[in-house]
């Protein structure tokens, strides 16, 4: 005998809540045979199996799986001993399925923001079907034990899981958004950005890569009315959302943006953006150039928190003005010009101590440096 059909396909990912029937049929009448269903991470599982109709030889195998279940588990059906009428038995065979995620409402293999949109729906209309908590067992292996009702242990199962997946699922959904819906909303400043989702967003989630070492990522205090779920690791967050950039490197950074915001009925607007922020200094100032001493090229470093006309000169001990080193209109920004030692007829100059000078209409900075020969 041999097993030529299944009622559950092997890329099905099975329910967490409910007994699951599966029927393997089976190519003529046995008399006997043995299934045994093992769960991966070693969580108990009740199954019964039946071969017979009363009295009755029938062309099938049943084998069934009470639930709940515990999530990111995978469950191995190993049958063997198929024995028709005649006495001849068939070999052994295997099959694996994949049990959801507690809190993966729509089975994709990531918590995101379409299931936040979901139990949030689920709690303001007290539709159960939706619940998930208590729980038992360990992240990310929870098995529902629900109590019909919306609670602080139906918040925590999910939060708990939506960390799990975001540090532990390598293909995240959010990276395989394709662009939907309306256009972002976005306002971009100098140390800031300001998302505003779409009318009628349920819960909303923000990806951002972006260059560790270079920048950081933070939320302010926000005041918001009515109830808001915040859950901050990749950022996914139910409101107006305004993230505050503090930068750790002088050079122009770009953060690459995957979004998504879901409404009662799906998702309003999804894709990816690249955002370009231009890091502005505080206040005026003239670093000391580098090296110094030097031999024969320094590079003298200086920030502009605001537009201006910026003059940099080079004077010798005596306060004669050597050469002009910058004379223009310069942006807001982090600025650096490098001198190769050499006056505005390019002669090399002599060694010793020279002085250099920023002037602008706010600002007057002069510093010494030392030309070795």
């Amino acid at each position: 005998p041999r097993i030529n059909s299944n009622n559950i396909e092997l890329n099905t990912v099975l329910s967490l809540y409910d007994d699951i029937k599966f029927v393997f049929g089976i190519s003529e009448p046995i008399s006997a045979g043995m299934a045994n269903v093992i769960s991966n991470i070693g969580a108990t599982i009740i199954d019964t199996m039946t071969i017979r109709d009363g009295s009755i030889a029938v062309p099938h195998l049943v084998v069934t799986v009470k639930g709940p279940l515990s999530g990111h588990d995978i469950l191995t059906i190993k049958i063997n001993g198929l024995t028709d009428m005649a006495g001849n038995v068939a070999n052994a065979v295997e099959y694996s399925y994949r049990t959801a995620m507690l809190g993966d409402y729509d089975r994709n293999g990531s918590i995101d923001a379409s299931d936040l949109a979901k139990l949030v729906l689920g709690w303001n209309l007290n539709e159960t079907e939706y619940e998930l908590g208590p729980t038992l067992g360990s992240v990310p292996n929870l098995k529902p034990a629900v109590d019909r009702k919306f609670d602080a242990r139906d918040m925590m199962a999910f939060t708990r899981m939506w960390h799990w997946s975001k540090k532990n699922v390598i293909a995240s959904s959010a990276s395989l958004i394709d662009t939907e819906g309306e256009r972002l909303n976005l306002e971009v400043k100098n140390d800031h950005f300001i998302i505003h989702p779409p009318k009628g967003t349920r819960a909303l989630q923000l990806d951002f890569d972006y260059p560790a070492n270079d920048i950081r990522l933070s939320f302010p205090s926000m005041s918001k009315e009515g109830e808001v779920i915040v859950l901050s690791n990749v950022d996914t967050l139910i409101g107006h959302s305004i993230f505050q950039a503090g930068y750790f490197g002088k050079d122009d950074l770009t953060i690459h943006l995957s979004y998504q915001f879901v409404g009662d009925n799906g998702v309003l607007s999804a894709g990816q953006s690249s955002l370009e922020l231009k890091p502005i200094p505080n206040s005026f100032a003239l670093s000391q150039n580098y090296p110094n001493p030097f031999n024969p090229i320094t590079k003298i470093n200086f920030d502009l928190p605001k537009d201006a006309h910026v003059r940099l000169v080079v004077y010798d001990l005596l306060g004669r003005e050597v050469i002009e080193l910058i004379n223009t209109q310069l942006p807001a920004s982090y600025h650096s010009v490098t001198w190769n030692s050499r006056n505005r007829e390019g002669h090399p100059l002599a060694a010793g101590i020279y002085f250099y000078q920023i002037q602008t209409a706010e600002f007057i900075k002069t510093k010494k440096m030392v030309l070795l020969k």
